[in-house]
């Protein structure tokens, strides 16, 4: 499997419009997707999955039972009304909508980060106001994770 990584900064045009890297289109090709989408992340940001990521994603949401509890329609509700399907153009831009570039604070430049099974998109302040207000450092997650390396 072939994962999203890097970052990188683009700039976003007049019509929301925004390059996806030529090498996030290639894996999302390898995944036989032609197409992105976007969606709130509820860290500030967005996500944009190809479309086998997405439906992987989604899976998940998918009920066990006929009945959906208040919670799942909920989710369901906030996670497919705020998302958004992009087919890149032959320049690989996408388009993302108004309201989902207001709920992350892009606006002119996007910072995008490969993710594994994702991209993140997100305002480069917020994303270093993220990075400096996390409650711990890079070592103290790596040691909660994996444990102290002797």
């Amino acid at each position: 499997m072939l994962d999203f990584t890097g970052k990188q900064t683009v700039a976003i045009d007049g019509k929301g419009r925004i390059a996806i890297p030529a090498k996030y289109r290639a894996i999302a090709t390898a995944q036989g997707s032609d197409k992105f989408f976007v969606t709130l992340n509820v860290d500030g940001c967005l996500d944009l999955y190809s479309d086998a990521e997405f439906r992987k994603f989604t899976e998940k949401l998918a009920p066990e039972s006929a009945m959906d509890s208040k919670q799942e329609r909920f989710l369901k509700r906030f996670l497919y009304s705020n998302s958004a399907e992009g087919i890149p153009d032959s320049q690989g831009r996408i388009t993302i909508p108004k309201h989902l570039l207001e709920y992350a604070g892009i606006d002119k430049q996007v910072l995008i980060l490969g993710v594994r099974e994702r991209i993140e998109l997100w305002n480069e302040q917020r994303y270093k106001e993220y990075e400096q207000s996390f409650p711990m450092t890079v070592e103290q997650v790596v040691e909660n994770l994996f444990g102290k390396r002797e």
